[in-house]
């Protein structure tokens, strides 16, 4: 079964997200905490290329992780237009290499205005800018120990990544259960 996770993005609310994202597979954090690390350096450098450094914020930022991921499951960037023009009688002939070189069209980050019950684990996106620049954090939560008492699932935070810090590090930190 399919480790499914979402990933949520805190800008100026430290309790409310203004940005969610549905991720359907490979939610452990030995992947997906380099992916979204690869996406935020990826969203910075993008804002810094068309100047709109001032948009570091959780609705953008989850936006342009959309968008990036419609290109490769795992690197961030934009899908070729060519990947437009092809027929569905030829895409489904082509190998899953050849349709990840030109990006499969359908994003894997899928936007979501809600936690979904089936998720292992909660990434929340801490965004925060200052006169030194962008930066970020991310929370590593998981969510299949704790409901309040209301019956619903409460995040245990088993950790936290910050900007600079070295993932497979930070993964070999987190005890063996939860870093595969």
């Amino acid at each position: 079964m399919s480790t499914r996770c979402q990933v949520t993005f805190y800008h100026d609310d430290p309790a409310r997200p203004s940005g969610m994202l549905y991720h359907h597979s490979d939610g452990y954090p030995s992947f997906q905490l380099g992916k979204i690390v690869r996406f935020l350096e990826k969203t910075i450098e993008i804002l810094d290329k068309i100047e709109r450094s001032y948009w570091w914020d959780g609705e953008r930022v989850s936006a342009l992780f959309v968008a990036l991921s419609a290109a490769s499951y795992e690197t961030p960037g934009f899908p070729d237009p060519k990947a437009l023009e092809i027929d569905a009688s030829k895409w489904e002939k082509m190998s899953w290499d050849e349709r990840d070189a030109i990006g499969s069209l359908c994003p894997v980050y899928q936007p979501c205005t809600r936690l979904h019950g089936d998720i292992e684990y909660l990434y929340r996106v801490r965004l925060s800018a200052n006169e030194e620049g962008r930066t970020w954090s991310v929370d590593v939560c998981t969510m299949d120990s704790m409901t309040d008492e209301q019956g619903e699932d409460v995040p245990e935070v088993l950790g936290v990544l910050k900007q600079g810090d070295g993932v497979d590090e930070f993964v070999a930190s987190l005890d063996e259960e939860h870093s595969q």
